[in-house]
This record gives C-alpha cells, structure tokens and sequence, in this order.
C-alpha cells in the first residue's frame, strides 16, 4: 500500500502543473524515498524474503524522508507567512540546494553504518530490526539515531502546528466585505468581482487548513513509531507483537505519507500569481486588502 499511494501521490505532481513548483519536487523526494523503504519491506523484512538486502538502506531512506518533512514544513510555514516573498526564496535554484541537502547529509550519515559493528540489520528470528550488539550500535540506537530522530519530528511538528494557527487566525479574520470606493469609476461589476475573489481564497484557506491538520497527524505518526520502535520494542518479547509495532508500523507511516500527499492545495503565492493576472479582479496593488480583509465598510450616499 506505501508503493502504492506514494506512486499516485507522484503522479499527482506531474500531473498537475500547479505543482510544479518547490512545494512539488520536495513532496516528490519525500514519495520517493518512502516508495524506497516500502518496498525493501516488502522484498527484505517479510518472513520469505530471500535476498538480504543492507539494512543501512532502510535508514537512509528514513532520514531523507525525515528531511523531505522538514524541508516541507518550512516551505509551507514561508508561503503563509511571506507569500510575496516565497518565489524569491523557494526559487528553482534554491529548491536545487534544498534537494541536494536533503539527500546528501543523509547519505553521509548512513555511511556509519557501514562500518563494522555499527550494522542495522533485520533479525529473521526475532522478527525485530536491531543495531549491532556492540558499543557503536549501542550508542546509535541508545542517543545518536533516537535524538536526531526526535529532534527532527518534534521540530516538524511544531513548525505544522504554527502554521496551522497562522491559517486559522488568518481564516477567522477572512469576511465578505463590499468595498464601495467614491470615485467615479466605480462599478457593480468591480464589487462582483471583490466578492467572488474573496470568497474563493476563504474557500481555499479552508481546505488548506484541513491539510495542514492532515500533515499534524502524518508526522505524529512518525512520532509515535519512533516511540516504539526505540522505546517500547525492547520490553517486548513476543516476536509477532514486536513485528507489529515496528515493521508493521513502519510500513503504515509511509502509506500514510503517500495517502496525505494526494490532497496539495494551491500554495499562496500560486494564488497572488493567479489573481494579479486579472487586474479586473485584483490588482498587485490591492494585495494587502486580500491579506488584511477589512471589516464591512459602510456604503457612501450618492445624492
């Protein structure tokens, strides 16, 4: 099912154009990478897996997911927080950088696995994935991997949740003002429009904050697996409980992944792009008007 929703949540991108953008090619990573890992699962982790495949590559490909959230969260914390701004920061050349990022430092931390006595492997008889009983594979599993792993989640954790409330207290200021300047080229024509733009973008913000609480529980997930897995496993003897609640539930993060990728919305500053081309509608220069709404103003007399 993980190869499965994160290969439709690619194809989603290429498909849509109005995802191809620094949004797009990150979420792309991420897919990819759990693609990677569910399928080494399927092929390696399962009871009649027949050919053993590296255990360092399950890693890898975690922690390029990991980063591919991190990179995620704060590309959507930028495109609420500074719409205007975002196609100069998130532009082709700086997704370029973030991508090589994303996917070198994981591939230099991997290599310590490698080294001998520092092995992440699947024990077939236990059914659990271990470390080397040694004092290298000790230290990654008792500090270095659990901290960095925490670290990482909690912090896309509470970059999801500030952006979540910059949605919701945005979506709570939105109103449906008729704004009737007193000049003389106004038209009925022109309120239509400010009312239609305006209640497009509320409608879109409500959906954008049905994803971001989508993205809370995705990355959760991860937490709660992290907690199992380096946690709660090692108190748990039975090697079919212990396959659930680290294999298993691997396998579902990742599908959960790929199912909450499916649902993008249009990022803000495709919206900017989208109605600073109908100057009919919306101008460059009313733009602080569709970020800071005002209230009803009252309607001047014509005598």
């Amino acid at each position: 099912m993980g190869v499965a929703t994160n290969t439709l949540a690619i194809c989603t991108i290429l498909i849509s154009s109005q995802l191809h953008n620094a949004f797009g090619y990150i979420s792309t990573s991420q897919s990819t990478a759990n693609i990677v890992v569910s399928l080494i699962f399927c092929f390696w982790a399962a009871p009649l897996a027949l050919n053993p495949i590296p255990g360092h590559l399950i890693l890898f490909f975690w922690w390029v997911a990991l980063f591919s959230h991190f990179a995620i969260a704060c590309n959507r914390l930028i495109a609420v927080t500074r719409p205007i701004r975002y196609a100069k920061i998130f532009s082709t050349r700086n997704t370029k950088i973030v991508l090589i990022f994303v996917w070198a430092i994981p591939f230099l931390y991997s290599l310590i696995y490698e080294i001998n006595g520092c092995n992440f492997y699947f024990n077939r008889l236990t059914l659990k994935w271990e470390y080397s009983e040694t004092a290298c594979g000790q230290m990654l599993s008792t500090y270095i991997d659990v901290i960095i792993c925490y670290m990482m989640i909690i912090s896309v954790l509470t970059i999801d949740i500030t952006t979540y409330i910059l949605m919701k207290r945005f979506n709570s200021h939105v109103r449906f003002p008729v704004h009737c300047p007193s000049d003389s080229n106004f038209t009925v024509q022109k309120v239509a429009n400010n009312i239609v733009v305006k209640g497009a973008s509320y409608i879109r913000r409500k959906k954008e904050i049905s994803f971001y609480i989508q993205a809370c529980c995705s990355i959760s997930v991860y937490l709660v697996t992290v907690i199992f897995f380096y946690g709660v496993e090692g108190y748990i003897d039975s090697p079919i409980i212990s396959f659930y609640m680290s294999t298993f539930l691997w396998e579902i993060v990742h599908m959960i992944d790929g199912s909450n990728e499916r649902s993008f919305p249009k990022m803000p500053e495709e919206r900017i792009t989208t109605y600073s081309d109908k100057p009919q509608s919306l101008t460059q220069s009313r733009l602080p008007s569709l970020l800071n709404p005002p209230l009803m103003p009252a309607i001047p007399s014509r005598i």
